[in-house]
């Protein structure tokens, strides 16, 4: 694992910037390329090396080295990066119905392909960060005890990846491990990006190979499992009245129209 990331997740006092949908940023000016998502799922954005711009609730902030983003359910925020942004590095905090994922995205000297290393969380571990962001909400007015809580979550998830960190030197994953780290990614991706070739990257298995180890575990083929989570996430959104061109690019379709065929298809 990446140097950089194993100082800042060992350093109590590097992530120190803390902020959510209440914060004032400033006015955001509108870019090329630049879309917004909405989803019912919680992130949080941990931003370890370089500068980019993120967009918070129609706020625009600089995410500089320290800063944290905690975004909560259905809150409008930046989708993907834009191609001027080539060399930072992210964590990004998921929580899925009961799972909790910290993804690793490094992108640097230029290479805007990136990389993706995901850490799957215990079961205790989401439990707990919901019940502090519950009680962060509930400190909205009293900002010393909310940055309390964001304080509190963030070293939270840090020892937790330094442990995992620290045994995962250590250990080969099993095969299982591999298809459920690539459910995972799917899960996180809302099936963007993920298309077989960058299956076959993340994985580090042959396509052909992981295609039937995927589907001997889970009983689906990619593809199916890819369309499960695409209409689950496309359900929650329509019923909150969120346009389908949003919903087209969040779920990495090229366009509304190739949304609309899908979906006329798929649910």
């Amino acid at each position: 694992m990446d140097h950089t990331f194993v100082k800042a997740i060992n350093d109590g006092s590097f992530f120190r910037f803390f902020y959510d949908e209440t914060n004032a940023g400033e006015e955001s000016s509108a870019k090329t390329g630049l879309r917004i998502e909405r989803h019912a799922n919680r992130e949080i954005l941990l931003v370890v090396g370089g500068a980019t711009s993120f967009i918070l609730n129609g706020e625009y902030y600089q995410a500089c080295p320290g800063s944290v983003f905690f975004i909560d359910h259905w809150v409008p925020h930046k989708l993907a990066y834009l191609p001027e942004e080539t060399d930072f590095m992210h964590i990004w905090i998921h929580l899925h119905k009961g799972k909790l994922f910290a993804a690793l995205f490094h992108v640097e000297d230029g290479m805007k392909s990136g990389r993706r290393d995901v850490v799957l969380f215990p079961s205790e571990i989401y439990c707990l960060l919901n019940k502090r962001w519950e009680s962060m909400k509930k400190s909205q007015k009293n900002e010393s005890a909310k940055q309390e809580y964001q304080r509190n979550m963030v070293q939270l998830l840090c020892s937790e990846m330094a442990l995992s960190e620290a045994i995962g030197a250590k250990n080969t994953p099993s095969n299982n491990e591999i298809i459920e780290s690539v459910q995972n990614y799917i899960d996180i991706n809302y099936g963007r990006n993920s298309t077989i070739a960058e299956l076959e990257k993340f994985s580090g298995y042959n396509r052909y190979y992981l295609m039937r180890l995927f589907k001997a575990q889970t009983g689906l083929t990619i593809l199916q499992y890819i369309n499960q989570v695409r209409r689950r996430i496309t359900r929650d959104a329509l019923g909150r009245n969120i346009s389908q061109k949003e919903i087209a690019y969040q779920l990495g379709f090229s366009s509304p129209a190739a949304f609309w065929l899908w979906k006329k298809r798929n649910l």
